[in-house]
C-alpha cells in the first residue's frame, strides 16, 4: 500500500459512501472523538471489548465499505481491459 495514496482513497471512499447511504460526513474531530477510546479496549475481557470497538467502528467502516464498491469498480474495469489489449498485442506480435 502507497502511503500517500492511501489517505486519499479512504477520504474518498469514506465521503462517497456517506453520499450513497445517505448519511452526513463526519469532521476529522468527531472521528477522532469516535476513535480515541480505542486503546482503553485492552482492559476489558475480550467479548466485551469486540462489543465496544464494533460498536465505535461500524459507523465508519460501513460508509467506507459501501464507498469502495465504485472505484473498486472502476479500478477492476479499467484494468480488466488494460490487461486485454496487452496480451492481445503480445500475441499478435508471437
Amino acid at each position: 500500500a502507497n502511503p500517500l495514496t492511501m489517505p486519499l482513497m479512504w477520504f474518498a471512499s469514506y465521503h462517497a459512501g456517506c453520499m450513497m447511504l445517505g448519511q452526513t460526513a463526519s469532521s476529522a474531530g468527531d472521528l477522532d472523538v469516535e476513535l480515541g477510546g480505542l486503546i482503553d479496549l485492552v482492559h476489558l475481557p475480550p467479548a466485551e471489548a469486540m462489543t465496544v470497538a464494533a460498536a465505535r467502528l461500524l459507523p465508519i467502516l460501513k460508509p467506507m465499505l459501501a464507498g469502495a464498491i465504485p472505484f473498486a469498480l472502476l479500478i477492476a474495469s479499467a484494468s480488466y481491459y488494460i490487461s486485454l489489449n496487452a496480451i492481445a498485442a503480445v500475441r499478435r506480435a508471437a
